[in-house]
């Protein structure tokens, strides 16, 4: 069993930060899957049914001040400056030159 944890993890480490969020997800699921039994099974069932109306209203306040720091914070960037009379003339100055180079390349070559 190691080599398999052993090739999963090397496998996941080039993935990048999505692998890890998948993996975190995932291990969430089963545990609520684990806790949902747990409880379905028990008598924490007729206590749990009254409290469950109040969670899903906290999850979704909880949400909500999440969406609004997210959108303060984007509010708070600094502005981009507008650009100058000269950064914008050498800006046109480069887009002209590359816009050149690729008409030239896409043109086939004349042999007379």
């Amino acid at each position: 069993m190691n080599y398999f944890w052993a090739s999963l993890f090397g496998h996941l480490k080039g993935c990048g930060q999505n692998a890890t969020l998948f993996l975190v997800a995932l291990a969430g699921v089963l545990g609520l899957v684990v806790v949902a039994a747990i409880i379905v099974e028990s008598e924490l069932r007729q206590y749990f049914i009254g409290v469950l109306p109040w969670l899903g209203i906290l999850l979704v306040v909880w949400i909500c001040q999440v969406i609004r720091r997210a959108r303060a914070r984007r509010r708070a960037r600094l502005p981009h400056s507008p650009l100058s009379e000269d950064e914008l003339s050498k800006a046109r100055c480069k887009l002209a030159k590359s816009r050149a180079q690729d008409d030239t390349r896409g043109q086939p070559a004349v042999r007379p």
